[in-house]
């Protein structure tokens, strides 16, 4: 009994340190990478999160969007973000299919 028990709170560590790491490893690769490109889809979690892809990496709203689970970004709006910023400026297109400015979102 006391070796079961000890093996399951060894994999639930093991677990808990995986995402924890997962984490923290997304959070500082967003952070640094600079972005300049449109979105290409989005994905909704279970628990509010989303997710956006862009042709060569992806990010969670969360970063940019703090508190908010709804998506401010649509798919085909361009975005972009100087390295080592958590400052994501998005452009939309207009009726005339023109892309302008649309807003700015931080990490406060």
């Amino acid at each position: 009994m006391k070796k079961s028990s000890l093996f399951i709170l060894i994999l639930a560590s093991a677990v808990a340190l995986y995402f924890i790491t997962k984490n923290i490893y997304v959070g500082h690769k967003t952070y640094v990478t600079p972005i300049n490109s449109h979105i290409d889809s989005i994905s909704f979690a279970n628990r509010g999160g989303v997710m956006y892809y862009y042709k060569g990496g992806q990010f969670i709203g969360d970063f940019f969007f703090k508190g908010r689970d709804s998506a401010f970004l649509k798919v085909g709006d361009s975005v972009s973000k100087k390295s080592k910023s958590y400052v994501l400026k998005a452009y939309r297109r207009n009726s005339s299919g023109n892309l302008v400015y649309y807003r700015t979102f931080t990490n406060d």
